[in-house]
């Protein structure tokens, strides 16, 4: 027992750490967190709306959304590209499920009650990479604000 302990102190060799697998809810979950984080600021309201709209859209317990948000953080902060994110996310969900991952990025980006240019540009990133027509999103987002 006290050799692993000693191991811990005196083992100078970075562990590599396990890649992501990035699949559609990961990359979702990425995809929020960045909404989030787009200016700067991640705040509380925002990581909550983040695990809220995980257990609605995917079904999860609370924990294992938190789980899946904790992933996600770390794959958003590999710099894994907007348009990555939302190519693995329009390729295994249906087109109808579209204009919910709209919604949900808007939700997470005017949970503070700030529309702040970044957060809005990104939802519309996202919208272009998904193919949605530009009423769509304007819909989404209206859906988001009655919905918060």
């Amino acid at each position: 027992m006290f050799d692993n302990l000693k191991s811990l102190f005196t083992n100078s060799a970075p562990q590599a750490v396990p890649p992501i697998i990035i699949d559609a809810p990961t990359a979702l979950a990425a995809l929020l967190v960045r909404a989030a984080k787009v200016d700067n600021r991640y705040a509380y309201e925002e990581i909550r709306m983040i695990d809220h709209q995980l257990v609605r859209r995917f079904g999860l317990p609370i924990i294992q959304a938190m789980k899946l948000r904790a992933r996600a953080e770390r794959l958003e902060a590999t710099q894994a590209e907007t348009s990555d994110l939302v190519e693995v996310i329009r390729d295994a969900l249906p087109d109808d499920d579209r204009l919910e991952i709209l919604e949900a990025l808007w939700a997470v980006a005017l949970v503070d009650g700030k529309q702040r240019a970044n957060k809005v540009q990104l939802v519309q990133l996202a919208s272009i990479h998904l193919g949605m027509p530009r009423a769509d999103m304007q819909v989404a987002r209206e859906h988001a604000m009655m919905n918060n």
